[in-house]
């Protein structure tokens, strides 16, 4: 039981849970804020419009979770940046200009 954790085993799960709790402090940080400043009785009109807009882009963690837990996996992180990212590969070919002399000697 008293077994040191080994992170390198852990990595995959790591990144994940970190990627999956960073979109939920980006999302959902400034509705929880704006409902502390609501319960301390700092009710503006500024406030409250802002406490809207932050609603509803709280909505949109849904639509971005799976796309975070994918990305997060090595594996198939590197297969969507192959997938977005490739570049076709192009032949540079170099000009070289005909000497006089190789034309004169035939």
């Amino acid at each position: 039981m008293n077994r040191s954790v080994e992170w390198r085993k852990q990595r995959k799960m790591t990144i994940q849970l970190l990627s999956a709790s960073t979109l939920y402090f980006i999302f959902m940080g400034p509705r929880t804020l704006f409902q502390f400043c609501r319960f301390l009785g700092l009710e503006t009109n500024d406030i409250l419009v802002l406490y809207y807009h932050s609603a509803f882009f709280a909505n949109y963690i849904m639509f971005l979770f799976p796309f975070v837990c994918c990305g997060s996996i090595p594996e198939v992180g590197k297969k969507i940046k192959k997938i977005f990212f490739c570049r076709k590969q192009r032949q540079i070919i170099a000009h070289l200009p005909l000497s006089t002399n190789a034309l004169t000697q035939k």
